[in-house]
C-alpha cells in the first residue's frame, strides 16, 4: 500500500490501514528524517499495510530507529511488536505506564475482552521484548536526525496517552487525545472509552497541546487537519457539548437516560459519514455506544454517584 505524503509536510506520510475493513477509520504515520519512526502501529492485523508503506516508500526495515505508540489500546499498539520483529535496529517508545503492558500483554488483552465490542474473538496481541520497549514521559525529546519529536503526557483518553510534537513541521500527532476527526472534520466525536475516561484531564491536555502552537494536527482517527487552532475550538467545544447534553438528561430524566439519550445524540451526529457506509456503521455500531456509556459514568462522578 502506498502511503499518502501529509499536504505541506515533508516527509511525514500517512498510511490508511483500513482497519476492521473500514476504509478511512485508522492513520498510521510514517515520518523521516536521516531515520524513520513510524507513530502508531494500528491493530494486530494492520502491521502488514504498514510494513508495505514503508518498503513501497524505497526504505529498509533497518531504517526504522522508533515505533512510537500514542497509547496501549489495540488499535493503536496491537501490531506494534509484529512490526518491532521485522524492525532490527527499532525500539518501541510507549508512555512509561503502558510500558509493562506492550512487554506483557495478557492483563490488557482481558480487559479488553470484558470491555470491547467484538474483542472476545480477536487475535492475541504479541508481547515485545523488554530491552526494546523504551518508556518514555513527558518532554523528553526522541531524535530521527534532522527532526525531533517531542514527547508530550496526554491523559484524559487514557493515563498513558501521549501526544507527539515534530518540532520541525510544528505538527502534533495527536492519537485519540483529541477524539475522532472523520471525513475531512465533516464529523467530529469524544473518543470517550471506559474505564479511564477523564474530561477534565482531557480538556487540560489538549490545552497543553495548544499552547505549542502546532499549525497541523495528525489525528489517528482520521487525517491532517490543517487549521489546528480551528480544529482545536472545535474539538473542545464537542467535547463540553457531550457533557452538557448528558448532565441536562441526567438532572431532568434521571441518570438511567443518559446512555440511551446520549446514543439517540450521538447517531444524529454521525449523519455526515453516511457517503461512506463502512465508516458509519462501524462508528454507529462501536463507538457511539461507548461514548454514551463513558459520558454517563462521567455524570455519576459529578454528581457524586460513584
Amino acid at each position: 500500500m502506498m502511503p499518502e505524503q501529509v499536504d505541506g509536510m515533508q516527509g511525514i506520510w500517512l498510511v490508511d490501514t483500513a482497519m476492521y475493513g473500514v476504509p478511512r477509520l485508522s492513520s498510521v504515520y510514517l515520518v523521516e528524517g536521516e531515520r524513520l519512526a513510524v507513530i502508531d502501529s494500528g491493530d494486530m492485523a494492520s502491521w502488514q499495510s504498514v510494513h508495505g508503506a514503508i518498503q513501497e516508500m524505497g526504505r529498509q526495515d533497518a531504517d526504522v530507529s522508533f515505533i512510537i505508540v500514542t497509547h496501549i489500546h489495540l488499535d493503536h499498539a496491537g501490531g506494534a511488536a509484529k512490526l518491532l520483529r521485522r524492525m532490527p535496529q527499532a525500539r518501541l517508545a510507549v508512555h512509561e505506564r503502558g510500558a509493562r503492558h506492550m512487554i506483557d500483554p495478557s492483563r490488557l488483552m482481558a480487559s479488553v475482552r470484558r470491555s470491547m465490542v467484538g474483542a472476545k474473538e480477536s487475535e492475541e496481541m504479541e508481547p515485545a521484548p523488554e530491552n526494546r520497549v523504551l518508556a518514555v514521559r513527558d518532554g523528553d525529546v526522541l531524535d530521527l536526525g534532522g527532526r525531533r519529536l517531542r514527547i508530550l503526557g496526554s491523559p484524559g483518553h487514557a493515563p498513558h496517552e501521549i501526544c507527539i510534537f515534530d518540532e520541525k513541521d510544528r505538527a502534533a500527532f495527536t492519537g485519540d487525545a483529541l477524539g475522532l476527526y472523520l471525513e475531512g472534520g465533516r464529523v467530529v466525536l469524544p473518543n470517550a472509552v471506559m474505564p479511564d475516561f477523564d474530561l477534565a484531564s482531557g480538556l487540560e491536555s489538549i490545552e497543553r497541546l495548544r499552547a505549542l502552537a502546532p499549525g497541523t494536527l495528525l489525528f489517528a482517527h482520521f487525517g491532517a487537519a490543517l487549521d489546528a487552532p480551528g480544529t482545536t475550538d472545535k474539538v473542545v467545544g464537542v467535547m463540553k457539548q457531550w457533557e452538557d447534553a448528558a448532565m441536562s438528561v441526567a438532572q431532568g430524566a434521571g441518570i438511567e437516560e443518559v446512555a440511551p439519550e446520549l446514543r439517540r445524540y450521538g447517531f444524529q451526529q454521525i449523519e455526515g459519514l453516511r457517503p461512506n457506509q463502512a465508516l458509519h456503521e462501524h462508528i454507529g455500531r462501536v463507538m457511539v455506544p461507548m461514548i454514551a456509556a463513558a459520558y454517563e459514568k462521567h455524570c455519576k462522578r459529578k454528581m457524586g454517584m460513584i
